[in-house]
């Protein structure tokens, strides 16, 4: 089993447990997927951390995850979802994409929820933060063709994903080539392994720091 598939099945099989039993007793970390104690490279730290923004996602279909990094900090974040006042699939209890002709694929295009890309570049404008010239960025999942122009226009200048768009044109591949931006495929059992190590390091401990 994949370690991202253990982990999903690990936490759907035990969370019901979180009411009669404490976070170590219900929560085993596989010996395979345990880390070796160093400390994960940048990379994998910062897709490890889009992912877990992707779980505040609104989307019924897929949840992703976005972070902005620049000189190794974090300078802005976000998660696909409905703009600010608007009510999301969630809310509104139906995706409105669900009963469409099925030819015409995903059609994320005509959707309630802004991609976690755009939203991570709209936050970081709507907090007055910094210039994205020169930032990374980390997506859980290739960019849209839409959100490759916002990209390219924001100055990011190297992009690293986890999982690829399906029904996808090509398009953001050419502008990301013409615009000479890396895009980087990341291997999503490190990414796991990271996430592990999160899970372990909050169980291992008692309120006090002390190992229990």
């Amino acid at each position: 089993m994949r370690a991202e598939e253990a982990l999903a099945a690990l936490i759907k099989k035990r969370f019901f447990m979180l009411k009669t039993k404490s976070l170590k007793e219900i929560i085993q970390i596989p010996k395979e997927l345990k880390t070796t104690g160093g400390r994960p490279d940048w990379d994998n730290f910062f897709m490890a951390a889009a992912y877990f923004i992707s779980t505040r996602s609104s989307c019924s279909d897929r949840m992703t995850g976005a972070v902005i990094v620049k000189d190794k900090a974090i300078i802005a974040t976000g998660f696909n979802g409905a703009p600010r006042g608007i009510k999301d699939c969630l809310q509104q209890g139906n995706c409105i994409r669900q009963n469409r002709d099925k030819s015409l694929g995903k059609d994320y295009h005509n959707c309630y929820a802004a991609h976690a890309e755009v939203n991570a570049l709209a936050n970081n404008a709507f907090m007055g933060g910094v210039s994205t010239k020169g930032a990374f960025l980390y997506t859980t999942v290739y960019p849209c063709t839409d959100c490759a122009r916002q990209i390219i226009n924001a100055g990011i200048v190297k992009i690293f994903y986890a999982e690829k768009l399906p029904n996808d044109n090509g398009l953001a591949d050419k502008f990301f080539t013409e615009a000479k931006i890396d895009c980087q495929k990341v291997d999503k059992e490190k990414v796991a392994e990271v996430m592990y190590r999160a899970i372990e390091h909050l169980i291992l401990r008692d309120e006090e720091g002390k190992i229990v």
